[in-house]
């Protein structure tokens, strides 16, 4: 009978340590929030152009509209796998704040080249298949963070960021190319 009190008491506290440590209602709020909203930019950034207008190149070394919404698709899951690969931090903390996360990587101020595997090649030749696909891979995210129990503040991943800051890059990670899309919206040579 002591033994079968022992192994309640052991459940009934890991069941209540695992759910103190859980993602905070606020969090989940603003996260998916962020999520939302930059899929709806992408969205209405899409819409209405022409395949002409997708396609136009301001330069040879510069992406198209379709190229940069392609990006994205292919850079959802790869930073979300990165997320969900997070460890218990054991006490340490993220040097960056949230704002510092939606200033990096939201913004263009900070030039990066994206790796091969990130590189647009033309998979989706419209800008409703690449609306699809990028659907399907954000369902995914938004699955995640809408249903974890996981603390996404306690644990670190990606360099030493926070779950969450690292789901919070990844939405804001939109932002920052919808910002290259209005660039290519507003070259003079952009086919009207």
């Amino acid at each position: 009978m002591n033994r079968i009190l022992f192994l309640f008491a052991g459940v009934v506290l890991s069941s209540a340590l695992s759910h103190a440590a859980a993602l905070a209602d606020d969090d989940r709020k603003q996260l998916l929030d962020h999520l939302y909203k930059t899929r709806q930019l992408l969205v209405d950034t899409l819409s209405g152009l022409t395949p002409a207008q997708l396609k136009f190149k301001p330069a040879d070394d510069k992406w198209s509209i379709l190229e940069c919404a392609e990006h994205l698709v292919l850079a959802e899951p790869f930073l979300m796998d990165r997320a969900e690969k997070g460890a218990p931090a054991a006490g340490k903390k993220s040097g960056a704040s949230d704002a510092d996360v939606l200033e990096g990587w939201g913004t263009v101020q900070n030039k990066v080249k994206a790796p091969p595997v990130l590189t647009p090649n033309g998979r989706w030749p419209t800008a409703a298949a690449v609306l699809k696909e990028f659907d399907a891979r954000r369902a995914r995210t938004i699955q995640f963070v809408a249903t974890t129990e996981e603390d996404l503040r306690g644990n670190l991943c990606c360099g030493g960021m926070e779950v969450y800051q690292q789901l919070l890059g990844l939405s804001a990670h939109v932002t920052r190319h919808v910002t290259q899309m209005n660039a290519v919206k507003s070259d003079a040579k952009f086919p009207k």
